[in-house]
C-alpha cells in the first residue's frame, strides 16, 4: 500500500521558451521546472519554429527581438500551422510600448509580459493560460463527442434511398460539420407514386440538425396523395413557425412523380429549381414561385405540373452543391457547372453519376456548407 504503483502519472505540461539571452532562458526554464512544468529552449526564430513543430508544446513564451528575425514573425508562423494553431503564445520582452502590445495581441498572442518580471507573476500567467487552453480543448472534445453522437443519430434517421427500389432514387449527402441542417426524404404516397423532398434549414450545428429531424417528421405527417405539394408546404409551415428559432427559415423543393399516369407535380419554398434531363439530352428547370417555410403566417406557394418523359432524370439539390466560397464559386456559377455535369453524365447510372459529380464539382472541399444532391429516374 502506498508504493509507487499507486501513483497516477500525469502528463507534464511543456513550455517552449524562445529567448536568445542564455542567462534569461536558463532562468525562465529553472523557474518553470520548479513549478512542475517541462521547459524547452530555443534561441532563434528558425530553431523556435522547428522545436515547436517537433514537440508541439502546451504553451510558448516568445521574446520579440531575436538574432534572425522577430517574435511577431514567429508568432504568426506558429499560429498559422494547424498543429500549433490552438497553442497559447505569450510575449516576454523588454518592449513595453502600446504599439508593440497591440501588434502582439492583434496577431494572436494571448498575453504580453514585460521584462524585468516577477517570477511568481510569470508562473501565475503561464498557469492561467495553460488552464484556459486545457479547458478549451476539453470543451471542444466534449462538443465533438456530442456532435458525433448526433451525426450517428442523424444518419440512422436518414432515409435509405437505395432500399426503396421502386422510388428509383439515389442520394449524395455530406454534412459540413458533424451534423448538418440539410434534409431529404422519400415517401411512397401510393403504389407507383412517390414524393421526393430536399430542404435546407438556415444555420448549422446541433440546433439545425435537430430541426432537420423535426422537418422530416412534419413532411411525413403531412405528405399525402390527396394534397398538392403547395398544400403540403402550407401545412408544414404552420408547425415550423412554432419550432424554428426567431429569424430562422427553411427552403425546400417537393417533387411528386406519378409514373403510372406519367405526370409530375412540384412546388418550391424559396428553393433552387430542380433540373430535368430528358433522354434526348435537353435540360429544363422545374421552377415555381414560393415563400420560404417558417417565416410567414400565410405564405404563398405555386404548384407546377408536367408530363413525364420516360427515361428522364430529375436532380434536386441544396445550395451546398452549388456554392463554394473557398474556391470562389457563386451559386449561379455552380448551377451552370451542375447543369453541364448532369448532361455529361446522363447515360451513367444514378450511383455512378453522383460519384462522378462529387469528384468533378467538389473533390473533398466542403466550402463551408452541407451538400445534398438527389437523382431520380423516371
Amino acid at each position: 500500500m502506498g508504493g509507487r504503483e499507486d501513483i497516477v502519472q500525469r502528463d507534464q505540461p511543456s513550455v517552449l521558451i524562445v529567448e536568445d539571452t542564455e542567462v534569461m532562458a536558463k532562468g525562465v526554464a529553472r523557474i518553470l521546472s520548479m513549478h512542475g512544468l517541462r521547459p524547452l529552449v530555443a534561441s532563434t526564430v528558425a530553431e523556435g519554429y522547428a522545436v515547436a513543430v517537433e514537440s508541439v508544446p502546451d504553451l510558448i513564451l516568445l521574446d520579440v527581438m531575436l538574432p534572425d528575425g522577430d517574435g511577431f514573425e514567429l508568432c504568426q508562423r506558429i499560429l498559422s500551422t494547424p498543429s500549433l494553431a490552438e497553442r497559447p503564445v505569450l510575449f516576454v520582452t523588454s518592449l513595453d510600448d502600446v504599439e508593440s502590445r497591440v501588434r502582439g495581441l492583434s496577431i494572436g498572442a494571448v498575453d504580453f509580459i514585460p521584462k524585468p518580471f516577477i517570477a511568481e507573476e510569470l508562473v501565475a500567467r503561464v498557469r492561467i493560460h495553460l488552464k484556459l487552453a486545457r479547458q478549451g480543448r476539453l470543451l471542444a472534445a466534449a462538443q465533438a463527442e456530442r456532435l458525433s453522437a448526433l451525426k450517428q443519430a442523424q444518419e440512422a434517421f436518414l432515409t435509405d434511398a437505395e432500399a426503396l427500389v421502386d422510388a428509383q432514387c439515389s442520394v449524395l449527402f455530406e454534412a459540413a460539420q458533424e451534423a448538418g441542417g440539410d434534409q431529404y426524404d422519400i415517401v411512397e404516397l401510393s403504389p407507383g407514386i412517390y414524393g421526393y423532398l430536399v430542404a435546407d434549414i438556415a444555420g448549422h450545428g446541433i440546433q439545425s440538425a435537430f430541426q432537420a429531424s423535426i422537418l422530416k417528421a412534419l413532411f411525413r405527417e403531412n405528405a399525402s396523395l390527396l394534397d398538392t405539394p403547395s398544400e403540403t408546404f402550407y401545412m408544414m409551415n404552420r408547425a415550423l413557425r412554432r419550432n424554428l428559432s426567431e429569424g430562422q427559415h427553411v427552403t425546400a423543393f417537393y417533387l411528386i412523380l406519378n409514373r403510372r399516369a406519367s405526370t409530375g407535380y412540384f412546388a418550391s419554398a424559396g428553393h433552387f429549381p430542380a433540373l430535368a434531363v430528358s433522354p434526348s439530352g435537353k435540360t429544363r428547370h422545374l421552377a415555381a414561385e414560393g415563400d420560404v417555410l417558417g417565416a410567414f403566417e400565410s405564405p404563398h406557394f405555386q404548384t407546377g405540373n408536367f408530363t413525364i418523359d420516360k427515361g428522364s432524370r430529375y436532380w434536386l439539390f441544396t445550395d451546398g452543391a452549388l456554392e463554394d466560397f473557398e474556391a470562389g464559386r457563386s451559386w449561379n456559377q455552380g448551377l451552370a457547372a451542375l447543369e453541364m455535369e448532369v448532361l455529361r453524365l446522363s447515360a451513367e447510372s444514378r450511383q455512378r453519376a453522383l460519384s462522378a459529380l462529387k469528384m468533378s464539382l467538389f473533390p473533398g472541399n466542403f466550402g463551408g456548407d452541407d451538400r445534398l444532391v438527389m437523382a431520380v429516374d423516371a
